[in-house]
């Protein structure tokens, strides 16, 4: 029979690998999510641009939980995101898509103050000064033995300044994405988050097409609802039937 003191030692290795086992798999208490930015294109001259795109902003606390994923076994993750990345994600969105449809965009430059009378500062050919702010962010991700469901929803609130007519407009949009799949990571999480992301810039871009229709866009598809209406959207993950 195996002594006392050399039970203990021979018990040492399997204790130390449980542990190295359990704390391996042990879920984080709160994971940060950093969407992917789209370089920008190169952009005109700010006093030969028609479009200006005053940067994009974020109303929610950076320091704030957007979202949760529930793993099996009941263990939860909070979700955050890091500070400043979604705006800027979504400028880079922005500009790519003016670029696309040959219209030339600019950064602006003279930080207009979201008011009518600042408008004065700008002349032509500027046309239009697009900003506005994500007021709303959040993630809901459940995850199974056999499957793994998110969803991801975004409200933005858009400020458009008509150059021309010292006029500021206030639109809303919301969109959703969904997400279905067998396991739930990082990587996917950060993907549902830049396809909402894309899905929320297509919609400012179709809310906005009768102004920037004058200044070089191209026809938008047909069957697309009145744009002049603030309008609330639903996606999929793979969305169909948007226009730009």
């Amino acid at each position: 029979m195996m002594p006392p003191s050399l039970r203990r030692q021979s018990l040492l290795p399997l204790l130390i690998t449980t542990l190295l086992l359990v704390t391996g798999c042990a879920v984080p208490a709160s994971l940060t999510l950093t969407p992917a930015a789209m370089a920008p294109p190169p952009g005109a001259a700010e006093a030969s641009a028609t479009v200006l795109l005053h940067p994009f902003s974020e109303a929610f606390d950076p320091a704030a939980v957007i979202g949760s994923h529930r793993h099996t076994r009941d263990q939860e993750t909070q979700l955050r995101i890091v500070q400043g990345t979604a705006s800027r994600a979504l400028d880079g969105l922005l500009l790519n898509a003016l670029a696309q449809r040959h219209i030339a965009t600019a950064t602006d430059g003279k930080g207009w103050d979201l008011t009518p009378e600042g408008l004065a500062a700008f002349h032509e050919p500027a046309r239009l000064v697009l900003t506005g702010r994500i007021t709303g962010l959040r993630i809901k991700a459940d995850e199974t033995v056999a499957t793994g469901k998110a969803r991801a929803e975004m409200e933005v609130e858009c400020v458009l300044g008509l150059v021309r007519e010292q006029k500021v407009l206030r639109r809303r949009v919301h969109v959703a994405q969904e997400m279905v799949t067998f396991t739930i990571d990082q990587k996917k999480l950060e993907q549902l988050l830049n396809d909402c992301l894309s899905a929320a810039s297509k919609e400012i871009l179709a809310q906005c097409k009768d102004l920037v229709a004058g200044v070089g866009a191209p026809p938008q598809a047909s069957g697309a609802n009145d744009s002049r209406q603030p309008r609330s959207v639903s996606l999929s993950h793979e969305p169909t039937g948007q226009t730009g």
